[in-house]
């Protein structure tokens, strides 16, 4: 079982250390291209100095001088800030990867919810989640997406098995036949007319309002990540924004492949 509060969860060598293992595994080398010469520096070391920024919640200047400190080359804020604009997906697919590796913990049941983060003109930015919850409460997402549409999001959630809990936006017939046809058994908040298919008629079966409380030991890791890193990212661009998002999401996962490893 996984200690939540693990110090290990917080010792900057480890998770970087965790992270290069990631990094080696995907070849991010030969996945930027565009005109110009290569890199000054490794694609490896720029995706690390922006998870490093996050992690120890620094602003861009700096992140300057802690690169320098732990990875032993001072990446300029300039340089930085290119990265975050222009290469959000390479951040999202070291997440994608670190989700599956969090895939293989045991869980109990899963919570399909979404969040809202503002940036500093407070356009709000919705985030997906597809978060599994073991016994203790642990939590620890496995699939996350950065979009508006509940059905476009259910549709790349990974297979799974036990009760699967959401609240009323998840109540479409697309939505819930997705869930149940990925194994889930449905247990989302039915709206006053039922939207049809096999979906439904399991969550009909099955709905349980004292279970489905359980909800929201799930939608604690929304709080997790407004306590680590506040309610409101200091960006202006969409590009930027996301990027943010998606560092903060991979730092939280970090931590939780470190409690896994020495819990």
């Amino acid at each position: 079982m996984l200690r939540r509060w693990h110090r290990r969860a917080y010792d900057i060598g480890l998770l970087l250390g965790i992270l290069d293992l990631v990094l080696e595994s995907l070849a991010l080398e030969s996945k930027v291209k565009g005109r110009g010469g290569k890199p000054r520096r490794t694609i490896g070391l720029y995706v690390k100095a922006l998870v490093l920024k996050e992690m120890c919640k620094l602003s861009l200047r700096y992140a300057e001088g802690c690169s320098s400190t732990y990875l032993g080359e001072r990446i300029p804020r300039s340089t930085l800030s290119y990265w975050e604009v222009n290469h959000g997906s390479l951040i999202k697919e070291v997440l994608m990867a670190l989700l599956g590796i969090l895939r293989l913990l045991g869980y109990d049941y899963t919570v399909l919810d979404s969040t809202k983060f503002t940036d500093w003109h407070k356009a709000a930015h919705e985030a997906f989640l597809c978060v599994r919850v073991s016994l203790g409460e642990t939590l620890f997402p496995v699939h996350a997406a950065i979009m508006s549409s509940e059905v476009e999001f259910t549709e790349g959630i990974p297979s799974g098995s036990g009760p699967a809990f959401a609240d009323g936006a998840f109540d479409a017939k697309p939505v819930l036949n997705q869930m149940a046809s990925k194994g889930y058994a449905p247990m989302v908040k039915p709206g006053r007319v039922s939207p049809g298919g096999y979906g439904a008629r399991m969550r009909d079966g099955l709905f349980d309002e004292s279970l489905y409380r359980l909800r929201a030991v799930g939608e604690g890791i929304f709080g997790a990540l407004t306590m680590e890193f506040g309610d409101r990212m200091r960006t202006r661009r969409k590009e930027s924004s996301e990027t943010r998002i998606l560092l903060r999401l991979l730092v939280y996962c970090l931590k939780v492949v470190a409690r896994w490893l020495h819990g």
